[in-house]
């Protein structure tokens, strides 16, 4: 089991902060594919807040393909398909029917509770994520964004680079 720093308090929600205190720590190479991270309750005490924000900032991570976690253990992990942000530019196959794209939020389009988000790939194609509003908001995406795409058959993922 590997340990990561804990984010500092501040005006925004802590999950995110917690989110992208993991995130960043993988990125450095501080968390490696197949690393056990500490429990949530472990987490959760260390941090003095509530499992539940801790849990939310795990199930983010989650969807984004960056930790995984079974409902038989306590602990999430690092998952091995998880790419460093060293990623070129113009794509990389990361296994058998996984690629992943950095490219540039070229607009969000909001209808309703689901938003298309249209990115633009080096060359000048175009890639449209369908998503939901709530993804938006989790990733904070703008115009201009860079974020990587990450295609592996049958779904695609969105996430912040």
């Amino acid at each position: 089991m590997r340990e990561f720093a804990l984010p500092p308090r501040s005006d925004r929600p802590f999950y995110r902060s917690l989110a992208r205190a993991i995130r960043e720590a993988i990125d450095a190479g501080r968390l490696q594919a197949g690393d056990h991270l500490p429990s949530q309750q472990e987490i959760a005490r260390a941090a003095r807040v509530n499992v539940a924000t801790v849990s939310r900032a795990i199930n983010l991570l989650v969807r984004e393909h960056v930790l995984t976690k079974h409902a038989t253990w306590e602990r999430a992990v690092v998952a091995s398909n998880h790419l460093a942000a060293d990623a070129p530019d113009d794509g990389q196959v990361a296994g058998p029917g996984r690629i992943r794209l950095r490219v540039h939020v070229k607009s969000i389009r909001r209808r309703g509770a689901t938003a298309e988000v249209t990115t633009q790939v080096i060359g000048g194609q175009e890639v449209v994520v369908s998503t939901t509003e709530a993804s938006i908001g989790w990733l904070e995406l703008r115009d201009g964004q860079a974020v990587v795409v990450d295609i592996a058959s049958p779904s695609i993922g969105l996430s912040n680079q």
